[in-house]
């Protein structure tokens, strides 16, 4: 099947009741007699099944007789953040969704189409609702970084894994990559926080950073009694970066603390880099970006919420340019971020100056 489209593909979306992933994927080869010629069944599998001991010797078995024609990662769509605070009991709905895939069975498949589409443009439009079959369908046909072709030898190599995001390339530019966990330390914070630490309503030098919080002003952050001296190695430090564990993935860079001592809880991850290697305002504009955002998604695979994994974070690639390529964009983003400044607060002026048109009448 050169190319996947409604005519030469059947959708059975419901057709196989929860199982566990061994028996689903005898299901799955028991459809093999009624392929016709030339065409396909596709079938929606949660996508933790893809990979795992769990039904490994089966998904070798379809993989063996080229019956997999292709494997396309179903999206979560992250919600709005300000939306998502906004409304509990759609977070609450958003949390309890659990990836799918789309796995397409043919009678011979020379490779397979492999698309890793969690977090595509293309399907910001659709959000707690089914993608239509043509709508992913097209997507699998498009040559890109997330959608490619994997013999089944490699397949196999891998233990079986038909988890797309486990075959992603990482785009290569014109500076070197390295791991993540290579250049910077990989933490998550304090676990039991909410049962142990307590909060406190006068003024300490002690703050608690939550993802509801994380983004506003230091002084903004709810205060704690006390932090335990065995406790400290949860608190951030000034060049940190703290990262959301759950989507949206909010990001921020920690180059003040203004004097307070701010003990990250279990939802936030600390980023630490050696900054010999890596400065850290190189690492949060990365991850910023379109593509580190993409990387992000990639690799939150195996969660039921897209929630990030240390040990996935640690292999994530990242740019390392060189030193003096570092400090340019370093010296530019201040500048900018000067400018940025400026004009909001001009932009407040004109706003003041606007609402005062009528008051001398």
């Amino acid at each position: 099947m050169k190319e996947f489209n409604p005519s030469n593909v059947l959708f059975v979306r419901q057709a196989l009741p929860e199982k566990t992933a061994a028996d689903l994927w005898q299901a799955l080869a028991g459809w093999l007699g009624a392929l016709p010629e030339g065409k396909g069944f596709a079938f929606e599998v949660l996508t933790e099944m893809l990979e795992g001991e769990d039904g490994k010797e089966e998904r070798a078995h379809l993989v063996e007789a080229h019956a997999v024609a292709a494997v396309i990662s179903l999206p979560i769509r992250c919600m709005d953040g300000e939306w998502m605070d906004a409304n509990e009991r759609a977070r609450r709905d958003h949390r309890k969704l659990k990836p799918k895939s789309l796995i397409i069975l043919t009678k011979s498949a020379s490779v397979i189409r492999m698309a890793a589409l969690e977090r595509e443009k293309a399907f910001h439009n659709f959000w707690m609702a089914e993608l239509p079959d043509e709508k992913a369908l097209a997507l699998a046909d498009e040559e890109g970084v997330n959608v490619f072709d994997i013999a089944p030898a490699k397949i196999l190599e891998n233990d079986a894994s038909l988890l797309p995001a486990h075959y992603v390339e990482t785009p290569t530019g014109i500076c070197r990559r390295a791991a993540l966990g290579e250049v910077a330390s990989v933490n998550r914070g304090f676990i039991a926080m909410q049962r142990i630490k307590e909060a406190s309503d006068t003024p300490t030098n002690c703050r608690a950073l939550r993802i509801s919080t994380m983004l506003g002003p230091i002084s903004e952050m709810p205060y704690l009694k006390s932090i335990s001296e065995k406790d400290e190695r949860y608190c951030v430090q000034a060049g940190d970066i703290v990262l959301s564990r759950i989507p949206p993935y909010r990001i921020r860079l920690l180059e003040d603390l203004e004097g307070q001592q701010i003990l990250a809880d279990s939802n936030i991850i600390m980023l630490r880099v050696q900054s010999e290697t890596l400065l850290p305002i190189i690492l949060f504009l990365y991850l910023q970006s379109e593509e580190g955002q993409t990387q992000l998604g990639v690799h939150s695979r195996g969660s039921s919420h897209h929630a990030l994994a240390l040990r996935g974070l640690e292999m994530l690639q990242v740019p390392v340019p060189g030193m003096e390529h570092q400090k340019a964009i370093a010296v530019r983003y201040e500048e900018l971020t000067k400018q940025v400044a400026e004009a909001e607060k001009r932009v407040q002026q004109l706003r003041e100056e606007i609402g005062g048109l009528m008051k001398g009448l």
